[in-house]
């Protein structure tokens, strides 16, 4: 009752003019927090709730381990996105809760209307110190293409920090962005495949870079066959008497069958000239 109490007292204090979101939270390791839990701290940092499920605009948040460490990425409504690692996944999520609160407290301002036919981008002059560079899909797939603007090391409430990786949405592909000569880290995202890449191009000239996707359907596979296996050989090992063993293997099976979930198809690219 309490907890229901509190929500009703934040949701009234929500500002009239606050624009909804939607959450699209996933953490499935067991450290992490779940997405409820982080929907309310969102809401108790920002002084109200933003969030309706049936909202249009939605943010996105995922949390993955990655070895001894746990990666965070937040992608914006807008599609701006960014990129938070740390030790462990309360680090990480507690960076995200900031992270997501500035977000929905700062909303973009108000679009005029455009035209329903949008025209074509401009080009991108290295005049104006920026190289155009043109991003293809070699299936027509509509890919999201982001260019990061910086880094830095986020605090965490608790005063722990987590490196971070800060992303702007450049443009989703057929398409032409301008580009700072020299080496930038671009980010793919295909939201209707699920495929995720990325990574450093030296930018010298105008140039044209290729994305075709590349399916880790066979990783899948491997993760999954691997992890049945082992969780077998552990249940039989449990039943038998063997409870470390068959603890251990069995719990080794399970994560590898829950990893399998985070393998994402990728892309590979050309660029050319």
């Amino acid at each position: 009752m309490k907890h229901i109490l509190v929500s009703f007292v934040i949701a009234a204090a929500a500002p009239a003019s606050a624009a909804p979101f939607a959450l699209d939270y996933r953490a499935t390791d067991a450290s992490c927090i779940d997405g409820s839990r982080f929907s309310d701290e969102v809401s108790a940092k920002l002084g109200f709730v933003p969030w309706d499920p049936v909202a249009t605009a939605k943010i996105r948040v995922r949390v993955e381990r990655d070895g001894a460490e746990f990666t965070g990425t937040f992608r914006n409504a807008d599609g701006s996105a960014k990129i938070v690692e740390g030790k462990t996944c309360a680090e990480v999520t507690a960076s995200l809760v900031v992270t997501v609160a500035t977000a929905v407290d700062s909303p973009p301002k108000a679009q005029k209307a455009v035209a329903p036919a949008a025209a074509p981008a401009p080009a991108v002059h290295v005049g104006d110190g920026l190289i155009p560079v043109t991003f293809r899909s070699v299936e027509g797939s509509r890919v999201n293409i982001s260019v990061q603007n910086g880094s830095g090391v986020a605090v965490a409430s608790n005063g722990t920090s987590a490196a971070a990786a800060y992303f702007d949405n450049l443009c989703t592909s057929p398409c032409t962005g301008g580009l700072r000569q020299g080496r930038n880290y671009l980010a793919f995202s295909d939201p209707d495949t699920s495929s995720v890449g990325g990574g450093a191009f030296v930018i010298d000239r105008p140039t044209t870079i290729t994305l075709q996707h590349k399916s880790r359907h066979g990783t899948r596979v491997g993760l999954v066959v691997g992890g049945a296996a082992a969780s077998g050989v552990g249940a039989l090992a449990l039943s038998g008497g063997s409870t470390l063993g068959g603890s251990l293997l069995l719990s080794a099976g399970l994560g590898v069958l829950v990893s399998a979930l985070f393998v994402h198809d990728t892309f590979t690219t050309t660029q050319s000239p």
